[in-house]
């Protein structure tokens, strides 16, 4: 039940079911949008949307398809990503006297029935913000586990606060879930050393700053 084997099945689906140029389908009306304004680096239709529009320019340089098909790869590869993350996130939540296996089995079908949903599923074949949006949810999730359940942190965390800020930069509905991270940043960083407590603060900061694009 590794990493391998669910990346897999969620490429052959979204891969058999990708939208191969701009679509309307699975209510992607914003398509059309999203993709022009990352092409030209400007901005979309509110909130504006710089965390997708930045890294959906980057997907528009691959060498292959038409421009629509490389910003779709952006959805795919953010909702491969957010199931990887849930399941990351079940093990994660198992007691570590279980059983591994057990652990291992129950994160691999967690992140294949969220990567399989039909509304995952939808919006991870189309030119659409939702996939990332649920990524950036995800990584929030983990990262709150962590600090509340974990005996020592590291460079993981400091990468789940930058997602959290980056997060705000992709849909700005994180902000129901965002002060839940932030209190638990707050209650941890108070038994943690505070140089690694400050970086995890920064890292956060920098994230929110992609709204200054």
């Amino acid at each position: 039940m590794s990493v391998a084997s669910l990346t897999l099945v969620l490429v052959i689906a979204y891969g058999l079911t990708i939208a191969p140029g701009l679509t309307w389908a699975n209510q992607g009306d914003d398509g059309g949008d999203l993709i022009t304004a990352a092409a030209v680096l400007g901005v979309a239709h509110s909130t504006g949307y710089p965390t997708y529009l930045i890294l959906a320019r980057l997907f528009q340089l691959l060498p292959f398809g038409n421009l629509a098909f490389r910003t779709t790869l952006l959805s795919a590869a953010s909702a491969i990503a957010a199931s990887l993350v849930i399941r990351a996130l079940v093990i994660e939540l198992r007691p570590a006297r279980d059983n591994p296996l057990a652990g291992e089995t129950a994160g691999w079908f967690a992140g294949s029935a969220f990567g399989l949903s039909a509304l995952l599923w939808s919006q991870a074949v189309i030119a659409e913000v939702y996939t990332l949006h649920a990524l950036g949810l995800a990584l929030i999730l983990i990262g709150m586990t962590r600090l509340t359940q974990r005996a020592s942190l590291g460079s993981a965390d400091r990468a789940c606060a930058l997602a959290g800020g980056l997060a705000l930069g992709n849909h700005l509905t994180v902000l129901w879930i965002l002060p839940l991270y932030l209190a638990a940043l707050l209650w941890r960083s108070a038994r943690l050393p505070r140089r690694f407590a400050a970086s995890l603060w920064l890292c956060f900061v920098m994230g929110l700053m992609i709204n200054l694009y």
